[in-house]
């Protein structure tokens, strides 16, 4: 972490180890900071960093049925809310899809079955749709323990924002398309998603749900 003056000049440099893994996200957390890390084994895993950068703590989020994968992050009213997408844990870890777990299932469905050439759109939907639930921790910013939990099922938890009212907007993106890709490089699966967006006040109460007009890809 570094700072500069106002014509540009570092003023102090400071170095945190934090492991193996990558920055997603970094917010705002009072004073400090709390950041998004994506790891190999683990991808909702924060920490906790004081404004001069030094790691102060350090946390993760998992359940017994599921893995959750964090997508954004905001301080709202005192709190931290964490946009996230859940998947069903594999019974069987080692099959991971090279390390694309969260579509792990569905390519497993896919091979298992010997539906290389034949599977439709329609059904890489249906299990794609199955696959994924949209969540949104609410979470205590000391302990990081979540205090509240909002699900939406078939969907991919998106971007968080404030509006000009001060009101809190969550993107929901519902899985609207998908279609299987084994010859392409860069991704296997990939899906359109209509935005739906959810808007709470400093309370947590869920005010409106409006479906918007606009799409989002996600591709694994």
């Amino acid at each position: 972490m570094s700072e500069f003056d106002l014509n540009g000049k570092i003023t102090r440099t400071h170095k945190a180890e934090i492991g193996l893994g990558q920055i997603r996200n970094v917010t705002r957390l009072g004073d400090g900071y709390i950041l998004s890390l994506i790891c190999e084994d683990d991808h909702a895993r924060l920490i906790k960093m004081s404004g001069d950068g030094f790691v102060t703590d350090a946390f993760s989020y998992e359940s017994n049925d599921c893995r959750y994968f964090i997508t954004d992050m905001i301080e709202y009213n005192e709190k931290i809310y964490l946009s996230a997408y859940s998947v069903p844990k594999l019974e069987d870890e080692e099959k991971d899809a090279g390390g694309r777990y969260e579509i792990a299932a569905v390519l497993n469905y896919i091979f298992d079955n010997r539906l290389m050439g034949d599977i439709t759109d329609e059904e890489v939907t249906r299990l794609m749709r199955e696959n994924f639930t949209a969540v949104i921790l609410v979470c205590d910013p000391i302990s990081g323990i979540p205090k509240e939990f909002y699900s939406v099922e078939e969907s991919i938890g998106g971007k968080l924002m404030i509006d000009e009212s001060n009101q809190l907007v969550w993107n929901v993106e519902s899985i609207t398309n998908a279609f299987f890709s084994p010859l392409t490089s860069s991704f296997s699966i990939r899906s359109t998603n209509m935005i739906f967006r959810y808007t709470f006040d400093k309370s947590g109460v869920l005010l409106n749900q409006e479906k918007t007009e606009e799409f989002a890809v996600f591709s694994r």
